[in-house]
């Protein structure tokens, strides 16, 4: 018998949607009735952290009070080239927001141009600044609704601009989620030390992956990202758990391939190369270690093989219903 999960995706939301934060909803309050969606399963594997994955979702699934927060970038090269100006703008907007309720360096306000060479440092400068913010809001358990969205929004847009400034990355996902799935009681797991050997680079192919539920960046995306910064701060995050998070993307370049052995190295090289040069060893960073390691845990294989069917659908039913796990 196989494990296997599914989401549910429909052409209507019964909660507020917005693009630039988390959209959070209550499964045991949506409509039961399932016209007009489209659903893509995953066949889980074997991996420790898939089974402990499966059995946090029947956790999930049985609480009435359960909540599912999910984020949908749509990373396709034309639109976020189009979108680049628009997202600075939006940014902008959301920095003088927040502005309003806690003074920022003013420089996050003034010096938002892409032409300028430092235009990536200071990204990096503010995602750090609002990471921390963002923790302190949520530990604080803020009720200022909007604060705490256009904290979650500067997060995003900074993610999603860095896509197209770092040349680095892969090829741009057409499609990408993020799905956070919290009961009234926070569940996870800790990963062992067996488990980072599990990490890859399978993860822009359709792959069901285990998010990283990481708040900060990790030593990858700091070398991702250019973030020398980050290491001299001795700010690096790793990720700790397994929980019943994940994340997905569609990516027309790599739909159903695997990275190659000789590519692979490559990354690697490169990976080794920047951490020589930030010099993290000396602040506490071996990243020759499991838990430095590239990648994700990929979590299982998606059944369907149609990409053009997948992004098609996605296109007209873009929300996500309902996300479950089961076994057949």
């Amino acid at each position: 018998m196989s494990s296997f999960c599914k989401v549910i995706f429909s052409d209507k939301v019964e909660y507020n949607f917005s693009q630039n934060s988390s959209n959070i909803f209550y499964p045991e309050k949506e409509s039961a009735f399932r016209q007009n969606c489209y659903e893509l399963i995953w066949r889980l594997n074997d991996k420790r952290a898939s089974k402990i994955f499966y059995e946090l979702m029947k956790n999930w699934m049985k609480d009435k009070d359960r909540t599912t927060s999910w984020n949908i970038y749509d990373n396709s090269a034309d639109s976020l080239q189009m979108d680049l100006q628009k997202k600075i703008q939006d940014l902008s907007a959301e920095l003088n927001l927040v502005n309003s309720r806690v003074q920022l360096p003013r420089h996050f306000l003034t010096a938002l141009n892409s032409e300028s060479a430092t235009f990536c440092d200071l990204l990096n400068e503010i995602h750090f600044f609002f990471e921390k913010n963002l923790h302190d809001a949520i530990v604080a358990q803020s009720k200022d609704d909007e604060f705490l969205l256009a904290l979650e929004a500067v997060n995003k847009l900074i993610h999603q601009i860095e896509k197209i400034l770092v040349k680095t990355r892969p090829a741009p996902a057409d499609y990408f989620y993020a799905v956070r799935n919290q009961t009234t009681q926070f569940q996870k797991t800790d990963l062992a030390d067996s488990d980072y050997k599990d990490f890859e680079l399978n993860v822009y192919n359709g792959d069901l992956v285990l998010d990283a539920f990481v708040l900060g960046k990790e030593l990858q995306s700091a070398f991702l990202t250019n973030d020398f910064e980050l290491v001299r701060q001795r700010e690096i995050k790793s990720q700790l758990y397994v929980t019943s998070s994940v994340n997905f993307c569609f990516n027309s370049f790599a739909f159903k391939t695997k990275v190659q052995a000789s590519e692979l190295q490559k990354k690697y090289k490169l990976y080794y190369d920047w951490c020589k040069k930030s010099d993290a060893l000396s602040y506490g960073y071996d990243y020759s270690q499991p838990i430095f390691n590239l990648g994700r845990i990929v979590l299982g294989d998606l059944l369907e093989t149609d990409l053009d069917l997948i992004l098609s659908e996605l296109k007209k039913k873009p929300y996500i219903k309902s996300m479950e796990v089961f076994e057949n």
